[in-house]
């Protein structure tokens, strides 16, 4: 894969035309690297302006990023690394990522959250952000990231436009001297839209926070009990991934 990779980055131009030449073989091949549940019929079938790719296949992207690595060596070895504001480092192995992905696809799960529903995903970028995305389309469910920056407004336009089962964020962070208060924004924003049933808040620097009975959790406290045993969804080629 390494050297595949780097014969992609040098040789652009050549691999550029070679796409142009050839769409579907080139695509092919690309898609070939991939593990499918089930082997596509057609590459491409194209009824301008719609296009639809790797028609008949199935597969699954958190498949292909995690389930595929956890019986190799590549199961103990660093997947991500992230460091915040304040120093704090956190190291992820491709397994340690697995557990933590199944453990929040497990309660998405059980708070009623299916193959097409939707969730909204209001964080700053902390591997918990990654962790949700990969934990929703490890169930079909599709997402939508929501720039922590945004205001009450600008959140709830998005949330009125997905119609989310359920929003992620966290009790707040520092941006420079401030502190955004995330959850209250959040408070705000869901108020009187039915669609979110359910508020995850992902403890980020401790402040005190309004939790409304039988809607908002813990994440620490609902990932804690949930079993880091999860099967991924087989979905068709076009299955929606998010929304943007």
């Amino acid at each position: 894969m390494a050297a595949k990779n780097n014969f992609y980055i040098k040789n652009y131009e050549s691999l550029y035309k070679k796409s142009i030449r050839n769409i579907g073989l080139f695509w092919c091949n690309i898609a070939g690297e991939l593990y499918w549940f089930k082997p596509w019929q057609k590459v491409l079938s194209w009824k301008f302006p719609y296009a639809s790719w790797f028609v008949g296949g199935k597969t699954n992207i958190v498949f292909n990023a995690l389930d595929r690595h956890l019986e190799t060596s590549t199961a103990d070895k660093i997947a991500f690394i992230w460091e915040g504001q304040d120093g704090l480092v956190r190291k992820y192995t491709y397994r340690k990522l697995n557990d933590e992905v199944c453990r929040l696809a497990n309660v998405l799960k059980n708070f009623g959250v299916k193959k097409g529903d939707r969730v909204a995903i209001y964080l700053l970028r902390l591997p918990e952000q990654v962790i949700s995305m990969l934990a929703c389309a490890k169930i079909g469910a599709i997402h939508t990231v929501i720039y922590s920056g945004f205001s009450t407004e600008a959140l709830k336009t998005r949330i009125l436009a997905a119609k989310p089962k359920v929003v992620i964020t966290t009790d707040g962070y520092y941006y420079r001297e401030k502190i955004i208060k995330t959850k209250e924004i959040v408070d705000e924003a869901v108020k009187n839209i039915n669609s979110v049933r359910s508020v995850i808040v992902v403890k980020r620097i401790g402040i005190k926070i309004s939790l409304r009975s039988g809607r908002d959790f813990w994440w620490h406290k609902l990932v804690s009990k949930s079993s880091p045993k999860c099967k991924t969804l087989m979905v068709s080629s076009g299955h929606p991934l998010f929304i943007l």
